[in-house]
């Protein structure tokens, strides 16, 4: 046997050859780069909303390496790449709804066969364009404000009470969005306005308080099945101009309002499984014309409204789970007659409303994680008892209310990751203290409400697809 030294022995053992000392040397692996883009090119470099625009690519990699191409848009669609060896084109169309002007970006990335990729972001500007509209639809028997509307289980709805000039309104009226027309329902069995109407868990709707020339402690529950009202027992104290939240427990959560004289603390929880009220824990402050919000987290924030002292700018927390409150931070301005608006996030949005000395447009951001609020922006208009609906697409629609000395038909559209405000198409009628619902088609049913000081009718749809 042939013998072998001991230096090829180390060698043989440090570089590991597969075929023995003295064969063959072991294979260099190739080191591979990315793909190289050659040439890059579109149709056009703006269009409008829904407009069209054909990207292409070149790309070039060793010689009989496979590219694969893959496109991908951020806003927008693509349609179905064609890829032949070293080339790849794609048709993208713009967003049939364009808020602002602004340059949007489609990513065409190519990988050859060892993995290895290369990117590339095409841009083209899209204008912005007037996208949503609103449509006229069927009006109510009965002119109100300050009524309710609530969206049942079957895609109609609700509304109740309210006032015109002749008084305050027992009567309630059904919407059918499948024929944009209305017909008349079971009456309460109490006139009232400015109270509160809640959709249970069970599909009937809680309606609770309000006054009719003096604060209500009365309650009543709407079947939609039977078309019937029936008692939902007495509160413990009167209430309007008050909130109430479903809480996850499928109780109700009903807080503050007026009494009487001034603004209460008294809070109470209604049961539908025994159809019963019960006191809860008191507010750290009363309150009326507040908001109310229930959080992810179960917990229900409160946030300004007014007392004897004027508007507030405190906020405070409500724990269902030991039916108490505490001290949350602080707005950054007292107000009153706002809306609130949970975000898809889990923050939320106070917008508008009065303060002690005039209208505002300020918008604020509460954010549970710090329980902080933070300034989230101004409206295009200073605004207040309008409405506020968090649409599908995630956007705030603010709709109508009072604007400086008069009445406002104006709406606009919050973008929560932009942080803008953006006014879109007026209503046919300017309108404040009316009600707003997101309908399951995504459009928003506007009713009622007061024009000066005439009460209103009529009723409108803001046509909100195209932002979907």
């Amino acid at each position: 046997m042939k013998a072998v030294s001991q230096s090829a022995l180390i060698c043989c053992v440090v570089l590991g050859w597969s075929m023995g000392c003295g064969g063959s040397t072991p294979p260099i692996e190739e080191e591979h780069e990315a793909p190289e883009i050659l040439d890059s090119s579109q149709s056009a470099a703006t269009v409008g909303p829904g407009g069209t625009v054909t990207f292409h690519l070149v790309a070039r990699d060793v010689p009989d390496a496979t590219l694969e191409f893959s496109w991908k848009a951020e806003v927008g669609t693509l349609g179905e790449p064609v890829t032949s060896g070293s080339e790849s084109e794609v048709v993208w169309t713009a967003p049939k709804c364009v808020l602002v002007d602004a340059p949007r970006g489609v990513e065409a990335t190519v990988t050859n066969n060892w993995g290895k990729t290369t990117r590339k972001t095409l841009a083209v500007s899209v204008t912005a364009a007037q996208c949503l509209s609103w449509q006229a639809t069927g009006s109510m028997s009965v002119a109100r404000t300050q009524h309710t509307a609530t969206v049942l289980r079957s895609g109609k709805v609700l509304v109740t009470g309210g006032s015109n000039s002749g008084g305050s309104l027992a009567s309630a009226e059904l919407y059918d969005p499948a024929t944009g027309s209305w017909t008349p329902t079971g009456s309460m069995s109490v006139a009232r306005t400015n109270h509160t109407a809640t959709l249970l868990s069970s599909g009937k709707v809680l309606v609770a308080g309000g006054d009719s020339s003096a604060a209500l402690s009365s309650a009543e529950q709407y079947d939609p099945d039977t078309g019937l009202w029936t008692s939902a027992g007495g509160l413990v104290a009167k209430h309007t101009r008050h909130t109430a939240s479903l809480l996850a427990s499928n109780k109700v959560l009903v807080a503050g309002g007026v009494p009487g004289n001034g603004a209460a603390p008294n809070v109470e929880l209604y049961d539908p499984v025994t159809n019963s009220w019960s006191v809860t824990g008191a507010m750290i402050t009363g309150r009326s014309e507040h908001t109310a919000t229930v959080l992810p987290s179960s917990r229900v924030v409160v946030a300004g409204g007014r007392d004897f002292r004027g508007k507030l700018v405190d906020a405070e927390l409500y724990d269902p789970a030991t039916g108490s409150w505490e001290g949350a931070s602080s707005l950054y301005t007292a107000r009153a007659g706002h809306t609130a608006s949970l975000l898809a996030s889990g923050k939320l949005l106070v917008e508008g409303g009065a303060s002690n000395t005039a209208m505002l447009s300020s918008v604020e951001q509460y954010d549970p994680a710090l329980r902080t609020w933070s300034e989230a922006g101004t409206m295009n208009l200073v605004r207040s008892n309008h409405t506020a609906s968090v649409l599908a697409s995630g956007h705030v629609v603010m709709v109508g209310g009072s604007s400086s000395s008069s009445d406002t038909a104006s709406t606009e559209l919050y973008d929560p990751g932009s942080r803008t405000w953006v006014k879109v198409a007026d209503m046919s009628q300017a309108r404040k203290l009316h009600t707003a619902s997101l309908l399951p088609s995504g459009k928003v049913l506007v009713v009622g409400g007061l024009m000066g000081s005439s009460a209103l009718a009529t009723a409108e749809l803001l046509d909100t697809d195209q932002l979907r």
